[in-house]
């Protein structure tokens, strides 16, 4: 399913939706922290080639699981003293606006001094992805990169990025076009290592060919003969004979989790090796964790089998949903001996059971543990995870264990967040997982999956507006009420389809305002009256009402000290006023868009308002068109060099309209034909605007008016029910 694309209105909708900035405060997670290396045998044979693996941008490491690939580059980093950014991949980054979030708390945390926090993919710049995703990384790598010692002789202090476990991600996602693109462009100085159980995918094939890539695969990887020597001998194990070692080495094959699993099982008996018949891997590990579990204490027994239903967790974490007050000694003793419980450094360490681990475990306590008990187990640990804000993962345990109830009670709190992040994609993918019959009871469940979806279906968005809105006035709640309000008059009007639509959500709110009901907080009040104002300009220009809604907006907004809110409000006063003739209000809001616009806070989307806006009002004359033109030129140039382009089709048709200001057709062709897809909505106010030019230019324009495709456009506009705003424009 695509995108819907269309303009900045519902950019900023997006923005506003939950009323409030983002703030971008999460609790450090295991996913950005990277492991510990205490006591981890130093694979110095690889250490060499990983040396001369940095030679390349990128080295890839493959193996299957359990073959030691976090170890290798946890122990690597301290042994070479190599500065890092360490990112654990898994299914949340098949949304690569997931991707774009934790990868810039990852960057915050490597080097928290360096600039301000690098962007999210929020709507604006869905339509330039791959422009986009080149300067993020361009400016991550410019964050990480360590600059030049004192004496500035010798090359640059590089800095390694680390993502691991690549292999979690879907073959089908963009996650991996986003990587070769951000692989296309490491500097000098980092290096990204990938820790996978695969190749790397077909995405990277150039990259592979063109020599950027250093492959240490499984046949590398592999303990030899005398590492397994050197690990049992530091491990105490020194009498073993050349020809035991040899078929430890030939049985494992040289897998790590093997060798892990047999010097545990040594601290408990003697076993004849030699005696022993080779095993895959899987089994290997199954043969030996049975024996190794089974002579652990009870109390330890139940720790684990409760435990393993945290995907990661603190030693606090594990005693709350236990009961278990040594549960801090118990995870600690599990990591210091390497029993598959990796230590993430923080100042409140996070354990994570290495995958095969916890595979056992859980089989083991669904064989254990009664199901009645296992669902308490489940739902105690995803409210857990909730509370220490680890939310995706509370969702994720509520989701798989079919806790529908929990479920909904926690994604409409969390919902507000996604949709400031730009992670539409997966709030739809979390509410679309609830059954049917749950979701069509939940006004709020219902809410937020038309927010998430106004981005590429706005009519079903509009369905689910309506639906929602019809619930929350059965159960009375105002503040459901008007949000939903808003929501569906915003898609209505970004349909740019059915304008009448409009009229009984009109009624509903004139209603409210007859009876003097009062809004449930400020900021609902701001958003709905820009919504108002907004919908009214398309629908009933002339409306009695329109211009103390568009004044009420503008103020509510700026009390509001929103951005995102202020600039929907400008955006509505800026075309009204222009349309009604009102330059001089106009004048006063473009200029106030353009004080904001040049604060350090600023956004390129509030940057290139800015830039319309100038054109709009030069192009009101005819003796400004130069200076239309240029502010045109500047908003392309800044919308090229960001990956935004919600706004070109604006800026295009500005464009137009200033070439024929000054009579030269040939140009308002040109900027006409850059339209390759051009919005609804753009058809309608350009065709319409056309009759606004001055006397000076009315040959051009009628001449202009004689081109074909400018005729079928016109042809379109008449079909929709638009008229309203085209006889608003045709009056100027």
């Amino acid at each position: 399913m695509g995108w819907v694309e269309f303009g900045p209105f519902a950019c900023e909708l997006q923005r506003i939706a939950g009323f409030i900035d983002m703030k971008r405060k999460s609790p450090l997670i295991a996913k950005i922290i990277r492991p510990g290396a205490k006591g981890i045998y130093p694979r110095k044979r690889l250490f060499r080639s990983l040396d001369r693996g940095r030679k390349f941008p990128v080295i890839w490491i493959t193996g299957p699981p359990g073959s030691g690939k976090t170890s290798l580059a946890a122990s690597y980093l301290d042994a070479r003293k190599l500065p890092c950014l360490w990112y654990q991949v898994d299914e949340r980054d098949n949304d690569i606006a997931s991707f774009f979030y934790y990868m810039g708390m990852a960057a915050m945390k490597a080097a928290p001094r360096k600039g301000k926090p690098l962007p999210l993919l929020t709507p604006e710049y869905l339509s330039g992805i791959p422009a986009f995703t080149r300067r993020y990384f361009e400016g991550l790598y410019a964050r990480l990169t360590l600059p030049r010692s004192p004496s500035r002789k010798g090359p640059k202090r590089e800095f390694l990025v680390i993502l691991d476990n690549y292999q979690d991600v879907s073959g089908s996602s963009a996650f991996h076009e986003m990587v070769a693109q951000g692989f296309d462009v490491i500097p000098e100085g980092i290096h990204v290592m990938v820790l996978s159980r695969n190749e790397p995918p077909p995405q990277l094939a150039r990259l592979r060919a063109n020599n950027k890539i250093s492959l240490l695969g499984w046949q590398d990887i592999q303990f030899t003969v005398g590492e397994t020597r050197e690990i049992l001998q530091t491990k105490g194990n020194k009498r073993l004979t050349s020809e035991i070692l040899f078929e430890l080495r030939k049985k494992t094959e040289g897998w790590a989790a093997g060798l892990i699993l047999i010097l545990l099982d040594l601290r408990f008996r003697k076993i004849d090796y030699l005696s022993t018949s080779a095993f895959p891997t899987r089994e290997i590990y199954n043969y030996f964790a049975i024996e190794i579990f089974d002579k652990m204490p009870k109390e330890t027994q139940e720790f684990l089998l409760k435990t393993t239903f945290f995907p990661r967790m603190t030693a606090e974490m594990a005693e709350r949903l236990t009961g278990v007050r040594n549960s801090a000694e118990i995870l600690y003793d599990l990591s210091e001996h390497h029993y598959f419980t990796e230590k993430y450094l923080d100042d409140n360490p996070v354990y994570q059971y290495h995958p095969l681990f916890r595979e056992f475990l859980i089989a083991k306590a669904q064989g254990s543990l009664g199901a009645a008990e296992i669902s308490l187990v489940r739902h105690n640990a995803a409210v857990l995870l909730e509370e220490s804000g680890r939310t995706e993962e509370a969702a994720a345990m509520f989701r798989d264990s079919e806790d529908w109830k929990g479920l909904a009670h926690l994604l409409p709190r969390w919902a507000q967040s996604l949709i400031l992040q730009g992670r539409n994609k997966t709030l739809a993918e979390w509410i679309g997982s609830i059954p049917k019959k749950v979701l069509e009871e939940d006004p709020w469940l219902l809410y937020w999956l038309g927010v998430s979806k106004q981005l590429y279906s706005l009519s079903e968005s509009r369905i689910l507006f309506e639906r929602a809105f019809q619930l929350f006035q059965e159960g009375q709640d105002l503040t459901g009420m008007f949000l939903s309000w808003s929501g569906a008059v915003d898609t209505i009007v970004f349909e740019w389809n059915d304008f009448t639509l409009l009229d009984h959500w009109f009624e509903w709110l004139n209603e409210c305002v007859r009876r003097d009901i009062p809004f449930p907080s400020p900021d609902l009040e701001a958003r709905v009256a820009s919504s108002m104002a907004g919908a009214l300009l398309y629908r009933e220009p002339f409306h009695p009402d329109i211009r103390r809604w568009m004044e009420h907006s503008l103020s509510l907004s700026r009390e509001r000290e929103d951005f995102n809110l202020t600039m929907q409000a400008c955006l509505n006063a800026v075309n009204y006023y222009s349309w009604m003739g009102d330059l001089a209000k106009c004048s006063l809001v473009i200029e106030e868009i353009g004080k904001l616009a040049q604060s350090r806070t600023a956004s390129p989307l509030w940057v290139l308002t800015w830039k319309w806006s100038e054109a709009l009002i030069f192009n009101r004359t005819t003796e400004s068109s130069e200076l239309a033109l240029k502010s045109i030129s500047e908003g392309l140039e800044i919308s090229k060099k960001e990956g935004i382009h919600v706004w070109d089709h604006m800026l295009f048709a500005q464009g137009v309209y200033a070439s024929l200001n000054k009579g030269d057709t040939a140009t308002a062709d040109e900027f006409l034909k850059k339209w390759k897809r051009p919005l609804k909505a753009v058809d309608a106010m350009v065709c319409a605007n056309i009759n606004i030019f001055r006397p000076g230019s009315i040959s051009s324009r009628e001449t202009f008016l004689e081109r074909p495709y400018v005729r079928k456009r016109l042809m379109n506009c008449q079909k929709k029910r638009v008229c309203t705003s085209q006889r608003s424009c045709a009056l100027f």
